[in-house]
């Protein structure tokens, strides 16, 4: 299962970078793994099982709803995260933030480097997911 939410984090993430937007259908398919990944009690982190934190839900909500009003963020962007802070504790909540916040930086910096184009970060959210994963 957790194969699929990669699997659908990468087409989001490829819609993102192609089209800089990801459609609803994408963000609803993923919505529908983690649910079943929370009614199974399966966890992103192998050998754990599924441990709901509400302070990994307001801690995404605290960085993503400045973000969304102030035009940092996009409705998708936040959606997935959101969606992904259900699945994870706090700890690990940090982890995949600061992962794609430094890859979301440096793609920014090597790539964009212009103020008035807004650069997509979903890829950078599968980036960090991808290595606080690896690593925890």
């Amino acid at each position: 299962m957790i194969s699929i939410l990669y699997s659908l984090l990468a087409i989001a993430a490829v819609s993102d970078l192609k089209y800089s937007k990801v459609s609803n259908e994408i963000t609803l398919m993923i919505l529908i793994c983690a649910l079943i990944m929370i009614v199974f009690e399966h966890s992103l982190m192998p050998d754990q099982s599924y441990q709901f934190s509400v302070m990994a839900l307001v801690m995404t909500l605290l960085v993503c709803l400045p973000g969304f009003i102030y035009k940092v963020f996009g409705a998708a962007d936040v959606k997935i995260l959101l969606i992904i802070s259900l699945l994870t504790p706090l700890s690990l909540m940090l982890d995949i933030l600061l992962y794609a916040f430094i890859a979301f930086m440096l793609y920014w910096c090597i790539a964009v480097r212009d103020t008035k184009v807004h650069a997509p970060f979903i890829p950078s959210l599968l980036v960090g997911m991808g290595i606080a994963v690896w690593l925890a």
